[in-house]
């Protein structure tokens, strides 16, 4: 009797955890971050909507996508990237939806998903306060004026000739030159330039009211329209709760007020001796990253010299179009194919792989030319030799030819090496915070570019000017060393 009674309760709980599987199951598909973890994208370069601190993301954006994930029971995490591969990279997966002071317009439209609007902004013109103000687009027209690279302020002039534009890489740069006199006007994202004409472009004003009304979303990739609707309904909760309203007044609050940093333009040296400690940590990165990469493009440029002295013509042939088309394309373009076109082709690629793989492939090729020039420099007698005592091709290249020509090459490959470290800033289009991308964000949190790039362009003096004088020095050794007393 017991038996068929246990059997019977045995059934009824397998039942039971069939029927909750079956229930938590859509719960599981249907969440927002199975992987527990919501992704964003981010320049931090934009306060104090987003900047970086060391290796934290601050800002009003930050603390928004944070309050978002804890909405939805996720955490958050931050990738910094270039606001001109942003988007890119939101397209080809490399984060869920970006939070970037992105402006909602058609042309986006058609390309992404955008949440309900968390901010109200405009384009505004920021002016000298001792020129003529400046209160429309149209008084704009004859004048030198400054915008953000892909920022709405660059396509609302674009389509008008008679302004003179230059498009800069971070609004603080348009107002650097702006207060220098370089340019007439600058127009960016009113918040922005409220923020840094309060810190430190207080010789600066904004002139008249926003030439335009602004929505801003959060940007998410097609087919993403469920997790849409959940940050649309988390947005809408801390609407209610007041947390947004909170965030406002704790990042934006009395924008007009003067900020304590206000000191107009110069070199500040208390902010220069602060920023050191975030210098080193730069050129660290820049360091490990131009080494590795140059660990792998010596013996790769060696590979490709042989190739190309190689007596079959189909090896000789391919590595010629591998060196041309590597020397005839920018290496920022190669970066940006690496790591925002090859996902399309399901070749995905971290942010630190693709940094090593471009710059060392890319240097590769001028390597490969200076292999080339110290074998074909050697005297042909060299080789006549080595196949006399009866050693195979492969045997005179590896212990007659090679080690002779290293002898010559070392200092223009150590002229390469410093090329690699200066080349490396490009990699900040990806947001790795190496020594550029650093100088980017600290520039910007500052508002104070005057500062900080003269200890950018310092502390990569400092990692470059030991290899010149190490290069000097071998190039002296080995001139003295090729010149033996000659017997007759």
């Amino acid at each position: 009797m017991n038996s068929p009674r246990r059997l019977l309760a045995g059934l009824v709980a397998c039942a039971a955890c069939v029927a909750c599987w079956g229930v938590a199951r859509p719960a599981t598909a249907q969440s927002p971050c199975p992987a527990g973890t919501l992704t964003f994208g981010t320049d931090a370069t934009f306060p104090p909507f987003s900047s970086k601190v060391a290796d934290d993301f601050v800002g009003f954006e930050i603390d928004l996508g944070d309050a978002i994930a804890a909405d939805l029971g996720c955490r958050s995490r931050w990738i910094n990237s270039s606001f001109d591969g942003i988007f890119p990279a939101l397209l080809a997966g490399k984060y869920d939806m970006v939070l970037a002071s992105v402006t909602i317009t058609p042309e986006r439209r058609r390309a992404m998903l955008f949440t309900d609007p968390y901010m109200n902004a405009g384009q505004a013109i920021a002016i000298r306060k001792e020129t003529p103000p400046l209160t429309s687009i149209e008084a704009l027209k004859g004048k030198r004026v400054g915008v953000g690279l892909n920022t709405t302020g660059q396509y609302l002039l674009e389509p008008i000739p008679e302004i003179m534009l230059n498009k800069y890489p971070s609004v603080d740069l348009a107002l650097t030159d702006l207060r220098t006199g370089r340019m007439d006007a600058a127009v960016g994202d009113r918040p922005v330039f409220r923020y840094m004409i309060r810190e430190n472009f207080s010789d600066l004003t904004l002139s008249g009211q926003p030439l335009n009304e602004e929505q801003w979303g959060i940007a998410l990739a097609p087919g993403r329209e469920a997790l849409l609707a959940q940050v649309n309904t988390a947005l809408a909760r801390l609407r209610a709760n007041g947390r947004v309203a909170a965030l406002e007044a704790k990042h934006l609050g009395t924008a007009d007020a003067p900020g304590a940093a206000a000191a107009g333009a110069g070199f500040r040296s208390d902010r220069f001796v602060q920023s050191i400690p975030l210098f080193v940590t730069g050129a660290k990165w820049t360091l490990i990253l131009s080494l590795l990469s140059f660990a792998v493009a010596v013996p790769l440029g060696l590979l490709t010299a042989l190739a190309r002295l190689s007596r079959l013509r189909v090896l000789r042939v391919s590595t010629a179009a591998y060196v041309e088309i590597l020397r005839g394309t920018p290496l920022l373009v190669q970066i940006f194919f690496i790591y925002f076109v090859l996902p399309a082709f399901g070749v995905a690629l971290a942010e630190h792989v693709t940094a090593v793989l471009a710059l060392s492939i890319n240097a590769s090729a001028y390597i490969g030319e200076i292999f080339r020039a110290g074998l074909e420099s050697l005297e042909a007698g060299q080789g006549e030799a080595a196949a006399a005592l009866g050693m195979s091709r492969a045997q005179a290249l590896r212990y007659v030819l090679v080690p002779q020509a290293l002898r010559r090459v070392v200092p223009p490959l150590t002229n390469e090496c410093i090329a690699l470290i200066k080349d490396s800033s490009l990699v900040s289009i990806m947001g790795m915070t190496e020594l550029t991308r650093t100088g980017q964000e600290l520039a910007s949190r500052y508002a104070d570019p005057l500062t900080i790039w003269p200890g950018v362009a310092l502390t990569y003096f400092m990692l470059t000017f030991p290899l010149t004088r190490l290069s000097a020095a071998l190039e002296a050794r080995l001139q003295t060393g090729r010149s033996p007393a000659r017997h007759d």
